[in-house]
């Protein structure tokens, strides 16, 4: 999740409390985990990393999400956050400010050995994200005033920009499962909206058929994340039930002028999904009665974690602190297309 949203959710909580592991959630779908937020699974679906504030410090946790018996992986004074994962599993890169700015951090899952940096430039680098092949990493790139998704190799170097919308950002970037595909946050047009854009590896060129917007006005959209064997992608929103969403197809490369942000009365913030190509009509996937941040996908993609914030009616005085919920049964388990 970005600074911004994370620090809201930063609170002085005591150790025990946050050590505790909440229990199921009996005569539901859910299940509470443990506590932490920022969560991501492994490509084998077995182990879980998510980020635990104490104070106002982070650092990057993990267990195995079937009995989670959380362990500490990185202990610093400065903040670690967005822990992504290696597509085998073997390492997790994360976004550190030990160094003083935001770079990022790669770290056995056994932490066996140091993080090592892999960033290192006058920018920020948060919200890593792991290319399939493993070759690359996205991630969100402040550079001055300009926020915008960055591109470099898993072994570190020099970062190439990916910035699709000159007069807006972009953030958030999320691979689809072939990784020919971005999807990410943009403001390009207001509020915060979810883009997908098909990737060219020498051009980086942001615009071709395949490149959509979806546009629901008066919300903000974030948090994309790829469902590893269908075509379609959850995100985070806080439209109001009933909101209809529109596509706006990028292939000619006209977008008209940047739109002004008009103030709004959100609703709830819930994770939905949607078709890839951002056409179908969306559909909720986390309960109505909570706050919901981050979602990450079982290897199997038949559920979801995500981190609840906070809690409406009588769930209210339940959360504590946030916490990483899993949903199960999300969708039937269908067979990749080969």
């Amino acid at each position: 999740a970005p600074w911004s949203v994370v620090a809201s959710l930063v609170v002085a909580v005591p150790l025990a409390l946050l050590l505790a592991v909440p229990a199921a959630l009996a005569g539901s779908k859910d299940a509470a985990v443990t506590r932490g937020l920022d969560p991501a699974l492994s490509p084998d679906g077995v182990h879980l990393a998510f980020v635990r504030a104490t104070g106002t410090n982070m650092d990057v946790w993990v267990c195995e999400i079937e009995a989670c018996e959380p362990r500490r992986l990185t202990t610093h004074a400065a903040r670690d956050k967005s822990p992504a994962f290696s597509p085998d599993g073997k390492k997790i890169v994360f976004a550190s400010w030990r160094e003083g700015t935001g770079d990022l951090f790669v770290v056995p899952l056994d932490g066996s050995t140091a993080p090592v940096r892999i960033t290192d430039d006058e920018g920020e680098e948060d919200d890593p994200a792991w290319s399939p092949d493993g070759s690359r990493i996205a991630f969100t790139w402040l550079r001055g005033p300009k926020t915008t998704v960055g591109l470099v190799a898993s072994g570190g170097g020099t970062p190439a920009a990916f910035d699709p919308f000159p007069a807006g950002t972009e953030s958030q970037p999320a691979w689809s499962g072939d990784g020919e595909r971005l999807a990410l946050v943009t403001d390009r047009f207001a509020d915060l909206d979810i883009a997908v854009f098909r990737i060219e590896d020498e051009t980086l060129d942001p615009i071709s058929a395949d490149s959509r917007i979806v546009r629901i006005p008066e919300s903000s959209e974030m948090a994309p994340a790829w469902h590893p064997i269908q075509d379609w992608i959850a995100y985070t929103s806080d439209a109001k039930q009933g909101a209809s969403h529109s596509t706006i197809d990028m292939s000619e490369g006209s977008f008209g002028r940047p739109r002004r942000p008009q103030p709004f009365e959100p609703g709830p913030r819930n994770v939905w999904r949607l078709s890839a190509n951002l056409s179908s009509s969306r559909m909720r996937v986390s309960p109505t009665d909570v706050h919901t941040d981050d979602p990450a996908f079982t290897a199997d993609g038949t559920s979801v974690v995500y981190t609840v914030t906070d809690a409406l009616g009588k769930r209210a005085r339940q959360i504590r602190a946030p916490e990483i919920w899993i949903r199960y049964k999300v969708v039937k388990a269908k067979k990749r297309k080969r």
